[in-house]
């Protein structure tokens, strides 16, 4: 299991009719069981929408059909908006 699997797994059993989430950093640290990088508090660009690139956590929450809305450094959140499609309309 790669680290990120379990937020994917938190997103993807959400309810088909929740179209949002907050989950302050901790909260996401507690679903993966993991602390997240430094650079997750410091740099906003870990949390960008990427269908491409390295990011294994874009990857995780893109693919099963959610993107990052807003991320608070400051207070240590982060929203989540459910995508229109996802991949896995696509299959």
């Amino acid at each position: 299991m790669a680290k990120y699997d379990p937020l994917e797994m938190h997103l993807l059993c959400l309810p088909e009719n929740q179209n949002e989430i907050t989950l302050s950093f901790k909260q996401v640290e507690n679903i993966i069981e993991d602390g997240l990088p430094k650079s997750a508090y410091e740099h906003r660009a870990w949390w960008s929408n990427e269908l491409g690139g390295r990011h294994a956590n874009a990857h995780v929450r893109m693919d099963v059909g959610w993107k990052v809305d807003t991320v608070d450094q400051r207070e240590y959140w982060v929203h989540f908006v459910r995508k229109k499609t996802s991949r896995l309309d696509e299959q």
